[in-house]
């Protein structure tokens, strides 16, 4: 019965209550070119775009959309959504630190240019997340703007050292570069799972270029990252067979996904230029690096002559104004965090950190819906998609938080990106929608036809979910 539901489903698509489709609107297709424009950067790839502010008028037509479908009711709001709570929480403490910050320039900066963006964005996001064919439109978005970011590798510039990492664009150094995609990677892989045919390769292929890209940056951080992307993928995503998604994966089929891994890894390792090969075979030796030393100015360095000033400010010193901090206050060089916890608990002091790793656990656990909960708790689609998104946005999680360890992302669009798009799929996940289960579309059916699939649909819903 569950297989049927899931074939009907997708050959036409659920409907709501009255006939009406349930395709995505106008308002979801927004929200996944925003995603396109905000995390992919087009202007990177197109130049003449970049003096275009994209993000900001596609979030503008978004409003609008928005306010014209103001009668199609969203199925949840924010104050239910517990990410979106402590998202617009630290947001908001993002906003009042100008009152104390230590360089109110860059708090105004950052309130203008971030803390409105990701405040306006989860709302967006939130209100088109109204069934599974919208949030699916919108998580079509990373898929688009991973693309935008492997066109990138083919512009990006020749380093100081004459060695090629990809990633030197006016958006993003490689070892963002490489943040931004190890997140997306995941999401990438989930769509090509849940496809069939020309759809799943070409999704295959994208995460194939991903990979590549990543390993092109030469980011030490970024390859650490891709490993644990890869071995979270192995054991969390599932397995498409006969059209069905299978969760639990067999000891057989775990070791044949090792070696095929391994077979493509070490294929892609060898296609690698020698300078990237290099590099990344350092990341053993971690310990003589200059980052690990103290008196050589790296990452250490900075962490350890930052760090005891939150004593002195235990609120923060402002949003935007850890650089400023580090030369007048430590005795720096006005370096970045390179360390995302340290900026937050600089810039927005324990509070905010409180926020920031509540705000990630709680899109995690929002993300997790209890197997055996409410049965009348459907979603618009057969419930092992929405599902395996949640696990592809959990993995991409964990590489996020891990790459981000050491970098600099508080304000990173890709990490609120996904705390939205974790709050949208844990909504359709969570919220019922009894009308939309094994309903199968009346749109193109001939009269005779439709009474059938009504029929059909009635009985869908009056019989609860296996």
């Amino acid at each position: 019965m569950q297989s049927h539901r899931y074939a009907a489903t997708h050959a036409d698509g659920p409907v709501e209550s009255g006939g009406r489709s349930n395709a995505p609107d106008m308002l979801a297709r927004l929200m996944g070119l925003y995603i396109v424009v905000a995390v992919g950067r087009v202007g990177d790839v197109v130049p003449w775009l970049h003096s275009i502010p994209l993000a900001k008028l596609v979030a503008g037509v978004a409003i609008i959309a928005a306010v014209r479908s103001r009668r199609a009711s969203a199925i949840a709001i924010w104050k239910s959504v517990p990410p979106a709570k402590l998202t617009l929480a630290l947001m908001g403490v993002v906003i009042i630190s100008i009152l104390w910050s230590f360089l109110r320039s860059a708090s105004f900066a950052i309130i203008t240019s971030t803390a409105l963006a990701v405040i306006v964005t989860m709302l967006l996001v939130i209100k088109a997340a109204r069934n599974w064919a919208a949030v699916k439109t919108i998580l079509l978005g990373t898929v688009f703007a991973s693309i935008v970011l492997v066109a990138t590798v083919f512009t990006s510039k020749i380093n100081d050292a004459g060695g090629y990492r990809s990633g030197y664009s006016s958006s993003y150094d490689p070892n963002d570069f490489a943040f931004v995609l190890i997140g997306l990677l995941p999401l990438v892989v989930t769509f090509g799972i849940v496809s069939r045919g020309a759809k799943r390769l070409f999704y295959f292929a994208t995460a194939g270029f991903v990979v590549v890209a990543i390993l092109l940056t030469q980011s030490r951080g970024g390859f650490i990252g891709l490993i644990v992307d890869v071995v979270a993928m192995m054991f969390l995503l599932p397995v498409a067979r006969r059209g069905q998604l299978r969760f639990r994966a067999s000891t057989s089929g775990l070791v044949a996904r090792a070696i095929l891994l391994v077979i493509i890894g070490f294929v892609i390792w060898q296609s690698l230029p020698e300078p990237a090969r290099v590099r990344l075979g350092t990341i053993t030796e971690l310990g003589s690096d200059y980052n690990a030393n103290v008196a050589e100015g790296g990452r250490l360095a900075i962490w350890s002559r930052n760090f005891p000033l939150i004593i002195n400010r235990p609120w923060g010193y402002g949003a935007g104004s850890f650089e400023a901090v580090d030369g007048l206050l430590a005795g720096g060089q006005y370096r970045a965090p390179h360390n995302t916890l340290l900026e937050v608990l600089i810039e927005l002091g324990v509070p905010g950190l409180l926020l920031f790793i509540s705000t990630i656990v709680s899109s995690l656990r929002y993300l997790r819906v209890p197997r055996h909960g409410d049965q009348n708790k459907a979603t618009t689609a057969d419930p092992d998609e929405p599902r395996a998104f949640a696990r592809g946005l959990a993995v991409g999680w964990v590489g996020l938080c891990l790459t981000g360890f050491f970098l600099t992302q508080l304000y990173s669009n890709v990490l609120w990106t996904f705390v939205a798009l974790s709050c949208a799929v844990g909504i359709v996940r969570r919220h019922p929608m009894p009308t939309s289960v094994g309903v199968i579309s009346t749109d193109t059916a001939t009269p005779r036809m439709a009474d059938k699939k009504r029929d059909l649909n009635a009985q869908a819903i009056a019989k609860p979910t296996e």
